[in-house]
């Protein structure tokens, strides 16, 4: 996950302690100190400089530093629930106080990669343009992390995949539901049937979403239903990879038929499974939450864009 996207990165007030918590949130979450520099937008040699002021502060070592992968040692493991504690009451003192100091409050939004198949980036350019002094702050995350990201109060609306969630504690606005289907290579044995029984994939080669997404447990739970575990021979988190490698007959695929369909991915058979699970693709907010003017505006104007949804 990230935790500011290039859209735009606007430094908050803050302590120089806990500017270096998120540079090491940011490491922590990458496993990488170019990718945290690249997401908070300065150099490789400043997170190491803040990393190493970090540990010097606390008189710990927080990562152990290979070739390929900055891991978090067991003191790091410790620190990471405290910092992003701290980090994220830092982030609502500000927004508390922005009401006294003059600052507008900015509108946080959290989508999954896919949004702009759903037109989702249409819906936040057209709000854009309704409101061009509302700063606004977009951020591309998987729906694994979202509701944690709402309930601590970085992000104000998700867009996200939903199966189910507490009606007492948020508020959803579903603009699209979606089933679970079966990706086969054309002319694969079971690519003319009009829907396949899970229990019929047993023997297959998986190529599936990574554990980072919601569907993986999804998939995993499916299979689990029908008396095997799926033998996975490659997880991404990028579907284009794995609908060119189902259409190179590396193996199949259990994915969501939309987001599938909308690719456009040549060489494939796009076949329903027979399930009751279903996804639901919808905006999320939390309900008891104190919603600031920016995110009270973001949400009529959704309900202005889906006026049947629910």
């Amino acid at each position: 996950m990230v935790y500011y996207s290039k859209m735009e990165y606007k430094k908050e007030a803050g302590s120089t302690e806990s500017k270096r918590l998120e540079y090491f949130l940011q490491v922590a979450a990458t496993g990488s100190y170019t990718e945290a520099a690249e997401l908070m937008f300065t150099t490789q040699s400043n997170v190491s400089k803040q990393i190493l002021a970090l540990e010097k502060e606390l008189r710990v070592q927080l990562f152990e530093r290979t070739a390929r992968r900055a891991n978090l040692t067991a003191a790091g493991q410790a620190l990471l629930p405290r910092a992003q504690a701290v980090v994220a009451a830092q982030e609502q003192l500000c927004r508390a106080m922005a009401a006294y100091n003059g600052e507008q409050t900015p509108l946080r939004l959290y989508a999954i990669p896919v949004m702009g198949m759903h037109g989702v980036t249409d819906v936040i350019a057209g709000f854009r343009r309704e409101h061009p002094l509302i700063q606004l702050q977009v951020v591309e995350s998987e729906s694994i992390d979202l509701l944690q990201e709402l309930e601590s109060g970085r992000c104000d609306v998700a867009y996200m995949r939903l199966n189910r969630a507490d009606p007492n504690r948020f508020d959803r606005l579903t603009v699209m539901e979606d089933r679970f289907a079966v990706v086969l290579p054309a002319g694969h044995p079971l690519s003319s049937r009009q829907q396949i029984d899970p229990a019929e994939l047993r023997e297959e080669a998986f190529l599936q979403l990574n554990e980072k997404t919601r569907l993986f447990g999804v998939v995993q739970q499916i299979c689990a239903q029908a008396g095997f575990e799926p033998r996975a021979l490659f997880t991404s988190d990028h579907i284009d990879n794995i609908l060119d490698l189902v259409a190179k007959g590396m193996g199949i695929s259990i994915l969501m038929e939309q987001a599938v369909r909308r690719q456009h991915t040549p060489g494939l058979a796009v076949v329903p499974l027979q399930s009751d699970w279903r996804s639901y693709l919808s905006f999320v907010r939390l309900r008891q939450a104190e919603h600031s003017r920016a995110a009270g505006l973001f949400w009529r104007y959704l309900h202005r864009c889906y006026p049947k949804s629910e």
